[in-house]
């Protein structure tokens, strides 16, 4: 489908998981996992901003935790560290085989970025961005920087719904290597990440402007998703 209205772009969003999981029940898990109070303490960034990273690792969680923990000779870090790190772990680990998770690194971008949303100033950025100078294709372009693409390798939808419990308490497990799909996350509207699920097309499309700085969409989808607040004039 092609973007062409809010109403549109309404209608084929949905709230993934972000909006719905409960964060007792993820955090609640982690503690037994991992019980060592002072590791837990140090720990407690990793369990409070990569919750679905910890639940995608599910039982290998305690023992990740050791060994990155011990990779850094049990220092202290500031929080913003503590993720960083741990998140280079993590993928490295993924790159060289040991963790055989394949949309791992993608999960921790997403999750990274949700983080990273919450804390920008939006008022500053939203006055900032609306200038109401019309936009062509021929202008310098870019996302508005309250929006961010993210490409995952398999079905987002079918990867949230995996790392989220169903009523009877037990991860779904689906298979996700089907296709590439794209997950626009946004704090135009509200301080909270909303998510929503681009038609592939427009996600290629916005992830390369993202990525590249260029838009190969049409007139019509530009002026769309200007009016939308998703693109704006670059700087």
């Amino acid at each position: 489908m092609t973007l062409r209205t809010e109403q549109e772009l309404t209608e084929s969003a949905y709230r993934l998981a972000l909006a719905r999981r409960s964060s007792r029940g993820l955090l609640l898990d982690h503690n037994q996992a991992d019980a060592t109070p002072q590791r837990l303490n140090r720990s407690t960034p990793i369990h409070t901003i990569l919750q679905f990273t910890c639940r995608a690792l599910g039982v290998r969680l305690a023992g990740e935790l050791d060994t990155f923990w011990q990779s850094v000779a049990f220092a202290e870090l500031s929080c913003e560290k503590t993720l960083d790190r741990f998140a280079f772990f993590l993928k490295r680990r993924v790159e060289n085989g040991t963790i055989r998770i394949h949309f791992l690194p993608e999960l921790i971008d997403f999750e990274l970025t949700c983080n990273e949303l919450r804390f920008l100033p939006r008022r500053e950025l939203l006055a900032d961005a609306n200038g109401g100078i019309p936009l062509t294709r021929d202008a310098g372009l870019s996302l508005h920087p309250l929006v961010r693409v993210l490409r995952f390798p398999c079905d987002a939808e079918a990867l949230f719904a995996t790392l989220c419990p169903n009523p009877a308490g037990r991860a779904r497990h689906v298979h996700n290597r089907r296709r590439e799909s794209f997950l626009l996350l946004s704090v135009l509207k509200q301080p909270t990440p909303e998510v929503f699920q681009l038609d592939p097309r427009l996600g290629r499309r916005l992830w390369a402007l993202q990525n590249v700085g260029s838009f190969a969409g049409s007139e019509p989808e530009l002026q769309t998703l200007a009016g939308l607040g998703v693109v704006v004039r670059s700087h």
